[in-house]
């Protein structure tokens, strides 16, 4: 407590405590410190005064207050990664004692998770309240305990695990189209089959399929327009690894190819025109030529890529099409293969 004009009369220096006085501990003449006695009185205020000599009280109108034990019943979830950070909703009784009086005590309500130290605490109501679990590197699991005053926690020893979070090293493939429906397989390490794994595409979640302990698979949920969305996965509800990036696009379309002929030992260069050419990377982009032989492409725009004729040969001079059929069908791909338009 804090005041003026306090004194040391050993213990004749006392707190009260509306009928009940404890002895104060004096540390200078603003500044005395005593614990509260028990009370069956609860969210009543109840006078607090100072006794220099077991008789007369101090003025002024200041108020204790009681406020009923709170519990600690269950943890939601109960788990998450060691790095901390895990939205945790809490379930109990008392936590909000005051919601009807003039008091606030959340600057003073706080979680201690055993061994790690206190955090903040969000008061939702008396029975539910929100709180992010510290990081724990050493630890795997911990005592939580709620305090509403700073000072005296619960004692309900529920406990909160942590777990070596996934970690996501790879996709393949990183790409497809937005109409959804790609196999994407989640390459990465401390995979483990919990019944709960999921894949998370921007906001989308889908179902995982557990294979290893370094491989997860996914099937890519459709998606309104083209773009780069971050993609991870979970073992356990809401708990993602960091992110890695998924290129959803449009289905390639030819409008037009030309020159529509060349010579038959081929290298001729093709001007392909349509929509939607994305540029992969190195091996993505081809031109395929009735739907077996493939010719590295070089997208220059959304609508334009070049690539080059095959040879209308093999090395002994035979021809690798039917005699009154010397043409060939082709077909692109941006995304090496999985995804084919054609033929034109």
């Amino acid at each position: 407590m804090w005041g003026e004009g306090f004194l040391n009369f050993d213990t004749d220096t006392r707190c009260s405590f509306g009928s009940k006085t404890v002895i104060a501990t004096y540390v200078n003449s603003n500044y005395m410190i005593c614990e509260s006695p028990f009370s069956d009185v609860v969210q009543k205020p109840i006078s607090f005064t100072v006794l220099l000599n077991k008789q007369q009280n101090s003025k002024g109108n200041v108020n204790f207050w009681y406020y009923s034990w709170p519990s600690v019943v269950q943890l939601i979830p109960n788990a998450g990664p060691d790095q901390g950070g895990t939205e945790v909703y809490v379930k109990g009784n008392n936590f909000n004692p005051f919601k009807d009086e003039a008091i606030d005590n959340h600057n003073d309500t706080f979680m201690m998770f055993e061994g790690l130290g206190k955090v903040p605490v969000e008061v939702f109501n008396s029975t539910r309240v929100r709180v992010y679990s510290p990081p724990s590197f050493i630890l795997r699991k911990s005592i939580v305990e709620i305090t509403l005053n700073n000072q005296q926690y619960t004692d309900d020893n529920v406990v909160f695990y942590y777990y070596r979070p996934p970690s996501l090293f790879d996709m393949k493939p990183r790409e497809g189209p937005v109409q959804g429906g790609t196999k994407v397989v989640a390459l990465g390490s401390n995979f483990r089959d919990t019944g709960n794994i999921t894949c998370k595409f921007d906001e989308t979640v889908v179902p995982g399929i557990f294979v290893s302990e370094t491989e997860i698979d996914c099937i890519s949920p459709p998606r309104e327009k083209p773009g780069r969305v971050p993609i991870a996965v979970s073992l356990e509800r809401g708990m993602y690894s960091p992110p890695l990036t998924f290129l959803y696009y449009d289905k390639p379309v030819i409008h037009s190819i030309g020159p529509i002929c060349g010579p038959d030992y081929g290298f001729t260069q093709i001007e392909v025109r349509g929509k939607n050419f994305v540029d992969m990377g190195h091996n993505k982009a081809f031109c395929v030529f009735n739907t077996t032989i493939f010719t590295n492409a070089t997208i220059f725009s959304d609508e334009l890529m070049y690539c080059d004729s095959p040879p209308f040969m093999d090395k002994f001079g035979h021809s690798m099409l039917k005699k009154g059929n010397e043409y060939y069908n082709v077909e692109i791909t941006i995304d090496g293969g999985h995804d084919i338009d054609g033929p034109f």
